[in-house]
């Protein structure tokens, strides 16, 4: 039989596997900037996981939506940003701690990484971040 540490991580083996699209690189044969920023937002996001399913199920989850162009909680699915601080803090308890609570969290990460988001490249206010707040707020 079984022992509870074996079950969990079948299971987290399995979970892995059946996102193992979120694993693959963007090309097939050369690592993109894509994959190379996805990578260490991923890894800096490891280093504070607080168990096994945030370090290898949701870690390169955010690392992958992170590169998409919405706000990453609307990309991660979340209704709002208080969703998302409430899942950070879960899962990622001591980084969310480290979070200005004045900066988004893909701004957070990406600087904590010294790179700009993809999303981000474009704007003008990448120092402050704020325009996007204030776009949705008067919309």
């Amino acid at each position: 039989m079984k022992s509870s540490t074996q079950i969990k991580k079948s299971l987290l083996r399995h979970r892995v596997q059946k996102l193992h699209y979120l694993l693959k690189p963007f090309k097939d044969n050369a690592m993109s900037e894509l994959d190379l920023l996805c990578r260490e937002i991923e890894g800096y996001l490891k280093k504070y996981a607080a168990s096994d399913e945030a370090r290898y199920v949701i870690a390169p989850l955010i690392a992958r939506k992170s590169l998409e162009m919405n706000h990453l909680y609307q990309d991660l699915g979340f209704k709002s940003r208080v969703q998302m601080g409430s899942f950070m803090g879960h899962h990622f308890p001591s980084l969310a701690e480290l979070k200005p609570k004045d900066k988004l969290w893909k701004k957070f990460l990406y600087d904590a990484i010294g790179k700009v988001a993809p999303a981000c490249a474009t704007c003008n206010d990448q120092e402050h971040c704020f325009t996007c707040i204030i776009a949705e707020a008067s919309a």
